[in-house]
């Protein structure tokens, strides 16, 4: 049988030798992620290191369609934008706080797939915070039901791993997805209210969001499971 820390280490080269040439992220974003993912291997396992490399190849295939459909080019991520969407989950699984791992990487991805794939659109975006307003594609906060219904999508995808890989709960199910998609309206909130004023990065507002599913996700475990 193969040792898994052996599938961790392949997975791991071929994902940085991609990144690298593919030029998705700099050097030292990519060597950031994969110390983040070896921790999270060491505390989580295959199933947490697989939940992880998931939202990463799915990011980045949501990324590449939503650019190209707007004909932007792929922005080079640093460790900034990987500090953003994966530290809560790091620290979750570092602390022992499964649940919360799950709910921060189904936020990751949901708010991934619901800001780039909203922007094929061909409906104006209104602002979270004032549905009455329009505003143009792209704009923090900016939401549409196209963008929406790719986030709830990327916020399933993430709970359906928890429940083939960790345990087929279906509560725990639910509450990975409601996580997820509670950590992309946090995102859009923060966006409209904090990042279009300048008040803080999207770096910072990713982190919170993200951050902020993770609680969700924890607090309803510890209630109902």
């Amino acid at each position: 049988m193969i040792d898994s820390s052996f599938i961790v280490a392949i997975t791991q080269i071929i994902i940085s030798l991609i990144t690298y040439y593919k030029k998705l992220m700099s050097l030292r974003g990519i060597l950031l992620a994969n110390m983040f993912g070896l921790i999270v291997f060491y505390f989580g396992g295959l199933s947490a290191f697989f939940t992880m490399i998931i939202f990463f190849v799915l990011a980045e295939i949501s990324t590449y369609i939503g650019r190209l459909e707007n004909k932007e080019k792929h922005e080079r991520r640093d460790i900034f934008n990987i500090i953003g969407n994966g530290l809560p989950a790091v620290m979750a699984i570092a602390f022992g706080y499964k649940p919360a791992f799950f709910g921060a990487m189904a936020a990751a991805l949901s708010d991934t797939m619901s800001s780039e794939l909203g922007m094929m659109t061909k409906i104006s975006p209104r602002l979270i915070t004032n549905p009455k307003k329009i505003v143009k594609i792209g704009t923090d906060g900016g939401i549409t039901l196209e963008g929406t219904l790719c986030g709830l999508i990327g916020a399933i995808i993430i709970a359906s791993t928890y429940f083939f890989l960790i345990e087929k709960n279906i509560i725990a199910f639910v509450i990975i997805t409601v996580a997820g998609v509670f950590g992309s309206i946090i995102d859009s909130i923060l966006g409209a209210e904090l990042e279009n004023r300048k008040l803080i990065d999207n770096n910072s507002v990713n982190f919170l969001a993200v951050l902020s599913a993770a609680v969700f996700a924890q607090t309803m475990f510890n209630h109902f499971i």
